[in-house]
């Protein structure tokens, strides 16, 4: 899916379990696997309180590997959630994120090295990347300008 938004200043981050029986490792893989064969639209829940914007920054953070990045394209009602993600008992009021395919796979150790968070225990919307974590907003931007 091309880009067609301008990214926003924030990011949405969430962490994906090393542990394969978990809930985001299990959606994350639905996540690959159904666009992998369909070429279907990446999707994710939002922030617990359903914070994300279209254009914000969406990061899969594998805990000491990488961070894969995406830009929300869109957000859709709880309604039009996966069929698969009822089981994610206390989720189901959150909105649903449309993603851009990856644009960008950072490895862990740059990552830390730009500021990216060290630890992440949920899905949460960033602070200002801007103002508050200038050199992984440079490198983020400068990564996406490359790619449009």
């Amino acid at each position: 899916m091309a880009i067609d938004t301008d990214p926003s200043d924030f990011m949405v981050i969430t962490p994906i379990n090393k542990n394969k029986k978990s809930k985001s490792n299990i959606d994350y893989n639905e996540q690959l696997e159904r666009v992998n064969q369909n070429r279907s639209i990446w999707c994710w829940d939002d922030t617990p309180h359903n914070t994300a914007k279209v254009g914000d920054y969406f990061g899969f953070l594998f805990y000491n590997n990488k961070v894969q990045i995406h830009i929300i394209t869109a957000i859709k009602m709880p309604s039009e959630r996966l069929a698969s993600w009822s089981n994610n008992v206390g989720q189901g009021d959150r909105r649903v994120l449309e993603l851009s395919d990856p644009f960008l796979e950072i490895d862990w150790d740059k990552w830390i090295l730009i500021g990216g968070c060290k630890r992440c225990m949920g899905t949460y919307r960033t602070t200002n990347l801007q103002i508050y974590h200038i050199e992984l907003y440079n490198y983020l931007r400068d990564h996406y300008e490359r790619t449009i």
